[in-house]
């Protein structure tokens, strides 16, 4: 048996000598490796959001991941329902929910035509206003579609 083997060094040198190409290959592999977003897929956070029963229709709802800081809000809608996205999800994790004032898009208003959104409802407690506070968690379990309802109450 007569095996032949391709000395590899003379190329190497060569691609040692283009800096242009070592970069792009270099560039490839990087990416090539990084290409699974650190195994973090995406995933849709949705529900409803009561407070003492009935729907909270005139709010935001916030999701802060601990892990990463990385947040998705949304306002709440008819019968206080609600649906976030992240692109990249911690899976496993409870994120920290907050409930807010409604998110109001003020891009291309002049000053003089911009109307404050309407307050929270006076009953609800201030501590649902912050993430750290509010006692409000949801545990990502799956990549896709994860559901999570929050009854809110004025005690």
């Amino acid at each position: 048996m007569n095996r032949k083997f391709v000395d590899l060094k003379p190329a190497w040198q060569w691609l040692a000598k283009t800096p242009v190409l070592a970069c792009l290959v270099t560039g490839l592999l990087i990416t090539n490796g990084c290409s699974n977003n650190g195994g973090r897929p995406p995933v849709e956070i949705h529900g409803v959001v009561t407070f003492d029963g009935q729907p909270l229709e005139e709010a935001s709802i916030l999701f802060v991941s601990p892990k990463t800081g990385e947040s998705a809000s949304s306002n709440l809608g008819p019968g206080g329902t609600y649906k976030v996205t992240f692109g990249e999800a911690d899976i496993g994790e409870s994120y920290q929910v907050a409930i807010n004032p409604l998110i109001v898009d003020l891009t291309g208003i002049p000053a003089s035509e911009v109307k404050p959104p309407p307050p929270l409802n006076p009953k609800l407690p201030k501590k649902y206003r912050s993430r750290t506070t509010s006692n409000l968690t949801a545990l990502v379990k799956a990549p896709g579609k994860n559901e999570f309802n929050f009854d809110l109450s004025a005690k």
